[in-house]
């Protein structure tokens, strides 16, 4: 499993598009087949579906849209994916909130 943070915080309106990029765990040709992306609240740790959306698979990374939270927050995004030659892979997604 690997953990990728967003570059900076982002303010609770704002929606950003992004992706994870998965080839450098994949083998030469292979591509993500199947995926499940689920949204966490990093004070709780629970499920929390309102900050992600539009999620999608490209080749072999995720498109996906991160979104809301509260002033001070901090969220995990986990995407579990399948490959088209059976590898099941896990990265983590993890942002933060800040009211500017």
């Amino acid at each position: 499993m690997g953990v990728t943070y967003a570059d900076k915080p982002k303010q609770p309106w704002e929606e950003i598009l992004d992706h994870i990029e998965f080839s450098g765990r994949l083998t030469a040709g292979d591509t993500i087949s199947a995926k499940t992306v689920t949204g966490y609240s990093g004070a709780t740790g629970e499920v929390d579906a309102t900050i992600v959306s539009n999620d999608a698979i490209s080749g072999t990374k995720i498109l996906f849209v991160y979104k809301g939270g509260a002033d001070g927050g901090v969220y995990k995004i986990t995407f579990k994916v399948i490959s088209t030659a059976g590898a099941k892979l896990e990265e983590d997604f993890i942002f933060t909130v800040k009211e500017y």
